[in-house]
């Protein structure tokens, strides 16, 4: 670990390690949140897609894992679950840590979210 993270970043993607690049870049961008970093970790991210997930069961064994690249893939289907069972998964993607992309999901949520006020 170098003095400044994001030279440890730079330094996994000259690598070209972009799972070690996607980790290191979620270190960086906790120690200093910005949207320049949010942004890297979206595009490192994006460098890394996975398979959708299958059912129940995958996902927990998914989250398990504890992989930084397998985010995207949990709160892809996070929509898709009723709002009890949502919400505890929701909650344990959130307790992995501050993450870019999980505010950018809900965000996206939250926008896409059919209005039911003919006045709002």
């Amino acid at each position: 670990m170098t003095a400044d993270p994001w030279d440890d970043v730079a330094a996994a993607v000259a690598a070209a390690d972009p799972h070690r690049a996607l980790a290191e870049a979620l270190d960086a961008w906790r120690a200093a949140p910005s949207p320049e970093g949010a942004e890297l970790v979206e595009a490192l991210s994006a460098r890394l897609p996975g398979a959708p997930l299958g059912g129940v069961d995958e996902w927990g064994f998914v989250q398990a894992r504890a992989d930084p690249a397998d985010v995207p893939r949990l709160l892809a289907v996070l929509p898709t679950y009723g709002p009890v069972q949502g919400l505890s998964r929701l909650r344990l993607v959130l307790g992995r840590g501050a993450d870019p992309r999980t505010s950018a999901a809900l965000v996206g949520w939250l926008e896409d979210r059919p209005r039911r006020c003919a006045t709002c």
